[in-house]
């Protein structure tokens, strides 16, 4: 049996896009998922789509909470997951159909405590900007240590394109709350 990865989403406002979001995690190559919906307080119909898309996949749970910020939002959804390792996507964004297994592969292959990949970033002026970085597994502390340091362009980034073993949460007792 795969691990499971707990896919923790933050949803504010996103109305527009989190169709679109939901869309690339329910159809991902990587079946074993727990997904994490965290209304933060939504005043548009975010909330209402997800439980739309709860109500057609018995993998996703939704919560709703009041305004937190997206910190806070991340951290209920650490404390609701389930899985082996957590991925955090936002509800304005979508991945590649294969970026999970893709990342579990890598993890599982090297025993690693996080994995990243490259990303792309939209905007008008350039609809498809390709950020080719090499694909990485590091352990726990080298991870932590880089992402600190800002020392290499994968661990940079957020956390929109890892994934990460669910123990690192536990065992470090590691808060996604900003200072």
């Amino acid at each position: 049996m795969d691990p499971v990865i707990s896919v923790i989403i933050p949803v504010y406002n996103v109305e527009k896009f989190i169709g679109r979001c939901l869309d690339s995690i329910v159809n991902q190559t990587y079946g074993s998922l727990d997904i994490v919906l965290i209304d933060d307080g939504s005043n548009d119909g975010s909330g209402e789509i997800c439980e739309e898309y709860a109500s057609r996949d018995n993998r996703i749970r939704v919560v709703h909470q009041r305004n937190k910020g997206v910190s806070a939002a991340r951290n209920t959804g650490l404390k609701m997951s389930r899985g082996q390792y957590v991925a955090f996507i936002d509800g304005d964004d979508w991945i590649e159909r294969d970026m999970l297994s893709y990342l579990v592969e890598i993890l599982e292959g090297n025993d690693g405590g996080i994995a990243a990949c490259g990303y792309y970033v939209n905007n008008e002026s350039d609809p498809k900007l390709d950020i080719e970085a090499k694909p990485q597994c590091l352990d726990n502390e080298t991870a932590i240590r880089m992402s600190l340091e800002l020392k290499e362009f994968c661990f940079d980034s957020g956390v929109f394109n890892k994934l990460f073993r669910s123990d690192i949460f536990k065992k470090t007792e590691l808060n996604l709350t900003r200072k």
